[in-house]
């Protein structure tokens, strides 16, 4: 039997190990787990906190100096992952990256969605840069500006043989022609995201069409896993095509507005779709939601989320419930034919659940809350907001849930 004293030795025996063995098992934490904990352990671990090879992740918002930043990239040899967020001087930080950095696999560079700002990109400078991290295999440049954009996007994948994740959101410099050169450049890629928007006096359009959407989803048909495409101007001829890349496990489809229900169900033949976001659908019918959700590919889905949808009803509900039951996450803002039964059918059916979004739906709704305590023990999240008046005491529904946080609050993707 072992006693106090040995328990306390073998506690110990953990300062025996060599320094190469600790490096590694301080790598599996984060930097301030690092610095605030394993620094004032001992003498030992904190001269250990202080070795380079342990700062793989960094992440700089809009505060720091650029003196500051660049101080610590060149502190950091062993760099994975680098996002940069709201920064206007991300050209100067680059050509730091491009000296110090060249382990690095993952890059991200974006402006908060909530400013009109751009990142302003030096097309020449990136380019040095991804040119100098020949193993990066993630590349996300959202809400980004290049001054040369036909040059960037003509030339950024061939300097990356590894690269395999590609999110250019935002981008409203990617037009037919640049989106056709980038593909022509792209090799074994597994995760595209090009949900890209620009606005005129008519409202939002979709800065690219048909023609190069059909090309990147023969080529990559084969790799693509994650596929995230704005459809606003592209018509039932892409269809074929997306529902092609047979090993799709995440599509996003974002405004769906010309996509009618005879293309959109080729959706249905995708094997391994776990995850399927839909938006603005005004050509598919309720039948064409019918005969999609009964499909038994989409037997398998974790999520769905249909946007803004007047097809949707009790009826889609009920077969949601009764053909989704592995779905974790469901979200339906803007369905306003959705009623008390069609949510009490899903309450009742989809009992693994962790999110459910009923943002800017009908205030009937809310009838059924009171059986997702029985149904729906494990629901993380309720997004809820009517918009029409109904009153119920929502304060005390879901007093024995303490993992559940509720939201009034939602933003559209």
């Amino acid at each position: 039997m072992m006693s106090q004293y040995d328990l306390v030795a073998s506690e110990t025996e953990i300062d025996v190990l060599p320094d190469e063995v600790l490096l590694h098992i301080f790598s599996y934490l984060t930097v301030s787990e690092i610095k605030w904990k394993i620094a004032f352990v001992s003498r030992r671990w904190n001269a250990l906190s202080k070795n380079d090879s342990l700062i793989t992740s960094l992440e700089f918002g809009p505060n720091l100096s650029t003196e500051v930043i660049i101080g610590v990239l060149r502190s950091a040899s062993h760099l994975q992952t680098l996002r940069l967020y709201s920064r206007r001087d991300a050209n100067e930080i680059l050509g730091e990256v491009a000296v110090s950095n060249k382990k690095l696999l993952c890059l991200k560079i974006s402006s908060q969605r909530e400013s009109s700002r751009m990142a302003d990109i030096s097309t020449e400078t990136v380019l040095h840069t991804l040119r100098s991290c020949p193993k990066l295999n993630k590349l996300v440049l959202k809400r980004a500006n290049f001054d040369r954009p036909e040059q960037f996007f003509k030339e950024f994948a061939l300097v990356l043989p590894k690269l395999r994740k590609v999110n250019f959101n935002h981008n409203i410099q990617l037009g037919t022609e640049a989106l056709h050169d980038m593909v022509e450049g792209l090799h074994n890629l597994e995760d595209l995201r090009i949900y890209c928007l620009y606005f005129n006096r008519i409202g939002s359009v979709t800065p690219y069409q048909n023609a190069p959407v059909t090309l990147l989803t023969t080529k990559l048909g084969s790799t693509l896993t994650v596929l995230k495409l704005n459809m606003l101007g592209l018509t039932d001829s892409v269809m074929p095509f997306v529902s092609g890349c047979v090993l799709l496990r995440v599509l996003h489809l974002y405004r769906l507005i010309s996509i009618n229900d005879e293309s959109f169900i080729l959706v249905g033949s995708l094997p391994f779709l776990e995850k399927l976001v839909v938006t603005v659908p005004r050509a598919i019918t309720a039948a064409g939601w019918a005969e999609l959700l009964s499909m038994d590919n989409l037997s398998q889905l974790k999520l769905l989320t249909i946007s803004n949808s007047s097809a949707v009803d009790d009826n889609i509900m009920r077969i949601i419930a009764t053909k989704n039951k592995q779905l974790v996450s469901l979200g339906l803002p803007g369905c306003r034919k959705i009623g008390m039964s069609g949510a009490t059918a899903v309450i009742q059916g989809c009992r693994k659940l962790r999110s459910l979004n009923f943002f800017s739906t009908r205030g009937c709704i809310s009838d059924s809350f009171h059986l997702i305590p029985v149904y729906l023990a494990e629901l993380e999240l309720l997004i809820y907001k009517p918009v029409d008046k109904h009153s119920i005491d929502l304060a005390n529904l879901f007093t024995g849930m303490e993992n559940l946080t509720f939201s009034t609050s939602y933003r559209y993707p």
